[in-house]
């Protein structure tokens, strides 16, 4: 972590998860685990970003491709024909 970061109030968590009371699930096409709690959840890939910011960047701006969701199934409207893997 950078001095400016540490100054502003940040720290090191190495287990998020268990830092903020939630539950880690396994995704299904990516690395990265998801968060049990949430009620929808997207498995994304990064496609491209793009810093933006005026004279330096100080943002970037992530386009990302959305390979799998999943949803509560109380979430899911009747009769529409989104692809979901759903979860109860």
């Amino acid at each position: 972590m950078s001095d400016h970061k540490a100054k502003q109030g940040y720290r090191y968590e190495p287990d998020k998860f268990s830092a903020a009371q939630l539950t880690e699930q396994e995704s299904e096409l990516i690395r990265a685990p998801r968060v049990a709690e949430c009620p929808i959840q997207l498995e994304c890939k990064v496609v491209s970003s793009h810093p933006f910011g005026s004279p330096a960047s100080y943002a970037t701006a992530f386009q990302a491709e959305v390979l799998r969701a999943h949803v509560e199934d109380e979430l899911v409207i009747p009769g529409t024909h989104y692809e979901l893997v759903t979860r109860s």
